[in-house]
């Protein structure tokens, strides 16, 4: 038996209708992740909590060890206490880290007589990878090595990049996922600098 094409619609037609919206759904979820981003402060602007006590606003940060790429030296975060601190999570071949990164680095250079201290802890790179990475954007801040994935994981890290701002007293006072725009950068950094 035929059916009549305009009484019922075709499953051709139902599948492309489908597909579409799938295709759509799946868009608008990429766009989010790549340009959408989320923070968190002390002053209750929360998109989201970073998901644990351990690790929301007014912890304590939790430490670790990591080699800093520029010297060969072992760096504690606890040896940085006292100076107001981004930690920033990171990975060569992520565009929107790439991003942020020059920002970072004017950030870096205009508050350095606040003694701010940027950590940007690279995610599970070699020092191939990372040097001619750092050396094109001119990167003169703190770039720790994370080779076996260890401090990701103990900062509970899926998204690249994500932030984590430190007071002095070694508390996180924000947390950002996403990309920093220079603006959002300024805003975060309010939050830690003298």
């Amino acid at each position: 038996m035929i059916e009549d094409a305009d009484s019922k619609p075709s499953v051709l037609r139902l599948v492309a209708i489908a597909g579409i919206g799938l295709l759509i759904g799946l868009g608008a979820g990429l766009f989010i992740f790549l340009n959408g981003s989320v923070s968190e402060n002390a002053t209750g602007n929360a998109g989201i909590s970073a998901n644990t006590t351990d690790l929301g606003v007014g912890a304590v940060a939790p430490d670790f060890t990591t080699i800093d790429v520029a010297t060969g030296e072992e760096v504690a975060l606890s040896d940085l206490q006292g100076r107001p601190i981004m930690l920033n999570f990171w990975a060569t071949w992520c565009g929107p880290c790439r991003i942020e990164m020059p920002h970072m680095q004017a950030a870096f250079e205009d508050h350095a007589d606040e003694g701010l201290v940027i950590l940007a802890v690279n995610n599970q790179e070699d020092l191939e990878q990372i040097q001619p990475f750092a050396e094109e954007l001119g990167l003169t801040f703190n770039i720790g090595l994370d080779e076996n994935g260890a401090i990701q994981n103990q900062y509970r890290i899926r998204a690249y990049p994500s932030s984590y701002f430190i007071d002095g007293d070694g508390k996180i006072a924000s947390f950002h996922l996403g990309v920093l725009t220079e603006d959002q950068l300024s805003e975060q950094l309010s939050t830690i600098l003298p």
